[in-house]
């Protein structure tokens, strides 16, 4: 099981859960983690191939998951 109580299907994906785990047990935002988490192990339960999103997809989630990160901390 990974942080969220699912069955992770990659190494990835476990170790990005144990960091996001790390981050909720200590109030720190980990929003990369999470990202690549929930995307390793959608990519597996769907088979898709390692690579095969596009990598300015990839960059746009991973600037919208930054920027609701720092949203986040200047709250605090």
């Amino acid at each position: 099981m990974d942080g969220n109580g699912t069955v992770s299907s990659t190494r990835s994906g476990d170790l990005n859960g144990e960091i996001s785990l790390l981050g909720r047990m200590h109030g720190v935002p980990t929003p990369l983690n999470d990202l690549l988490q929930r995307l390793a192990n959608q990519y597996a339960r769907e088979r898709r191939e390692a690579g095969s999103m596009p990598i300015a997809q990839l960059t746009r989630l991973a600037d919208e998951a930054s920027v609701a990160a720092v949203a986040f901390v200047q709250e605090d």
